[in-house]
C-alpha cells in the first residue's frame, strides 16, 4: 500500500504567559492510499490541531509532515499551498459555503483560486464539466444552479464534499462532518463517504465524537493527553 501521508513525532505547544500548554506530544500516524482513518477524543484533546497540522493549515512545534516522499517542513509557503490545493481536501462541521455563489460555483472555488485569469478562461469549460460530474456523484446533479441559501443541511454538506473532491485530492480531512446534521441525513453522508472511498480510492481522516460515523473507518485511534493510541 502506498503511503499518502506520514506525520512523524508531531509536537505542538502553545504559550500562555509563563505557562506552556502541551497540546500534541509525539503523535505519529501514517495513512495509506484508500484508507479511512478515524480519530476520536474529548473536546480540547487536540484533534482539530492535529488535522490543521496534517492538512498544512498550521505548523508543528517539532516533527515532520510528509506527503508521499515530499517533506513539507523543507518547503516554502507557496509550495505548501500547491500541495494543499492539489492533494488535500477539507470537510468541516460548518459548511463554509459562499451564499452569493450557486451550487456549482461553490464547488469550483478551490480550482478557480489556483489559476491565473487566462488559465481559468482556457480551462473553464472542462472544469465546469468536472464539477457537474462530481455533483452527480454526490446526488446533487439536479441542483447545480440552486441558491445555496435554499438548500437543506444535508445538501449543503454534499456541496462541501463535492468542493473537497474537485481537485481529485489524495486525502480528505473531515472535522466533525456530520456534527450539524440530523440522524437520517448523517446516515446518508456516512454512506456517501464509503462510496467515494471505494470508487475513488481516496484516503480520509475523520475526526468525530460520533461512534456511528467512525464505524466506516478501516483503522481507529483515540487522542488523549496529546498522544494518539490505536484502538485494538
Amino acid at each position: 500500500m502506498t503511503d499518502v501521508l506520514t506525520c512523524s513525532h508531531i509536537k505542538k505547544t502553545f504559550h500562555d504567559g509563563s505557562r506552556t500548554l502541551y497540546v500534541l506530544e509525539d503523535v505519529t500516524l501514517t495513512v495509506g492510499k484508500g484508507e479511512i482513518v478515524g480519530i476520536s477524543g474529548s473536546s480540547g484533546s487536540g484533534k482539530t490541531t492535529f488535522l490543521n497540522i496534517a492538512g498544512l493549515l498550521d505548523v508543528p512545534t517539532s516533527g515532520s509532515v510528509i506527503y508521499g516522499e515530499t517533506k513539507v517542513e523543507k518547503l516554502g509557503s507557496a509550495a505548501k499551498s500547491r500541495i494543499r490545493n492539489k492533494r488535500v481536501g477539507f470537510i468541516f462541521q460548518e459548511f463554509f459555503l459562499i451564499r452569493e455563489f450557486n451550487v456549482i460555483e461553490n464547488v469550483m472555488i478551490p480550482v478557480m483560486s489556483s489559476f491565473h485569469a487566462w488559465e481559468w478562461l482556457a480551462k473553464k469549460k472542462s472544469l465546469i464539466s468536472r464539477a457537474a460530474g462530481i455533483l452527480d456523484e454526490v446526488g446533487l446533479g439536479d441542483r447545480r444552479t440552486a441558491d445555496i441559501r435554499k438548500l437543506s443541511g444535508g445538501e449543503k454538506q454534499r456541496v462541501a464534499i463535492a468542493r473537497a473532491l474537485i481537485s481529485n485530492p489524495d486525502i480528505i480531512f473531515c472535522d466533525e462532518p456530520t456534527g450539524n446534521l440530523d440522524e437520517d441525513t448523517e446516515e446518508g453522508i456516512k454512506n456517501l463517504f464509503v462510496r467515494l472511498n471505494i470508487h475513488r480510492d481516496t484516503s480520509l481522516i475523520i475526526v468525530s465524537h460520533n461512534e456511528s460515523l467512525l464505524e466506516v473507518c478501516t483503522r481507529r485511534f483515540h487522542l488523549t493527553r496529546g498522544k494518539l493510541e490505536e484502538n485494538q
